[in-house]
């Protein structure tokens, strides 16, 4: 992804990310999974600049097109590992 992305809300934000998940749900048939440690904390997305929001949404784009292009589906954590983490 070469272009900078920039937001003037998170509204807008989420707008983009759910681009993004259909983009990845159209690839592989089913949603990104959701016990993955993501791009950003989806609690506090409220405390987020949005400088830091185009941060995570330019590296949740970069993933989502590896995966894409790879075909290689962006995995999850093992039930184990899951409820070891501490949030």
């Amino acid at each position: 992804m070469s272009e900078k992305i920039t937001f003037q809300s998170v509204d807008e934000f989420m707008v983009a990310v759910k681009k993004l998940e259909a983009d990845y749900e159209n690839a592989f048939g089913e949603p990104i999974p959701s016990k993955i440690l993501g791009w950003w904390d989806p609690l506090h997305l409220h405390t987020y600049s949005m400088t830091e929001l185009a941060t995570a949404y330019a590296r949740m784009a970069h993933d989502v097109q590896a995966a894409i292009t790879t075909t290689y589906p962006i995995l999850p954590m093992s039930d184990k590992i899951w409820d070891m983490t501490i949030f």
